[in-house]
């Protein structure tokens, strides 16, 4: 789908909201040296690739997605290079300047000690950006060298919603996002209403690029069992650690309540390790994203499957 119909359908059903191209990744050790050396040089990398295009901004009180006050950091760079570790702090780059509304560029660096420890939570990257002609190249070139850097356990990338970093805003969304999400199905859902906690041994499902560890692997069968459950429609190569799964040649977000077929098998192919239920995603007010419609939107390609 051209990406300028896809902007027009999320202008109408959610102003204020944006869709374009995203990949999160997963990742151990986190607060370790080498990680936060490669999230650094990450951070270079997309700041140079944005050509400016980023502000730096920073929770410097709470570890979650859950901020205030922001404020401003002079060398984004040299602070993220003096965290600790001792607790979760996130870090975000992002286009816009008023956190309740969402920007594209957005770059999202979160590192964790104490929760990974605690609750097995990872480590995230979250890197989303305007949809153009390049963005599947630039997807995929941005798979390949995040799981070259750091001990990814799973990542996926495609179409998404950019949705803004305060949760107070994302919640009160609710009605809107339910509806872009019902017109594209293809569009993924991320950012602070999702509980991270349950994503260590789980993904929330299929996307055009899916990166699964060896150990997710084996939890969804092993390497045949996916390939015959895609039934031909999904490409698996070796990367890394583990497998990298790739729905038809380019991202696509659906349309109209129908979801991509690769992305329907996509979703055969990882059914085992597929989350099922997860807290509201958004408020629970009629005709909003409740719990009954988390778990719809969770199973949306395997109704079709």
């Amino acid at each position: 789908m051209d990406s300028k119909l896809v902007d027009d359908i999320v202008a109408q059903l959610a102003p204020g909201l944006r869709a374009g191209l995203g990949i999160t990744a997963y990742f151990e050790r986190s607060h370790e040296a080498p990680a936060r050396e490669a999230l650094i040089e990450l951070v270079r990398e997309a700041r140079a690739e944005q050509a400016g295009a980023f502000r730096w901004k920073a929770d410097p009180k709470r570890g979650t997605f859950h901020p205030i006050d922001y404020r401003r950091i002079a060398d984004p760079e040299l602070r993220l290079a003096r965290l600790t570790g001792d607790v979760a702090e996130w870090q975000r780059l992002a286009a816009g300047d008023d956190a309740m509304e969402a920007s594209l560029p957005t770059l999202i660096v979160a590192t964790r000690a104490q929760w990974e420890q605690a609750k097995g939570m990872l480590g995230e990257l979250h890197y989303e950006f305007p949809a153009s002609e390049d963005g599947a190249e630039r997807l995929e070139r941005w798979m390949r060298r995040i799981v070259a850097v750091l001990p990814v356990v799973h990542a996926h990338a495609g179409w998404r919603l950019a949705l803004p970093v305060r949760t107070d805003a994302a919640r009160t969304r609710g009605a809107q996002v339910l509806a872009v999400a019902r017109a594209l199905p293809g569009l993924d859902l991320d950012g602070p209403t999702i509980a991270h906690h349950l994503l260590r041994d789980r993904i929330k499902g299929p996307a055009w690029l899916l990166f699964l560890r060896d150990e997710l692997v084996q939890a969804a069968g092993g390497l045949e069992a996916m390939r015959a459950r895609a039934g031909g429609e999904v490409e698996i190569e070796r990367l890394g650690g583990g497998q990298l799964l790739r729905a038809g040649p380019a991202p696509e977000p659906g349309a109209d309540g129908v979801a991509p077929r690769a992305l329907v098998a996509m979703a055969r192919a990882v059914d085992p390790i597929r989350l099922r239920d997860h807290p509201q995603l958004y408020d629970a007010a009629p005709g909003s994203f409740n719990h009954d419609e988390t778990v719809a939107w969770l199973e949306r390609f395997a109704a079709r499957a």
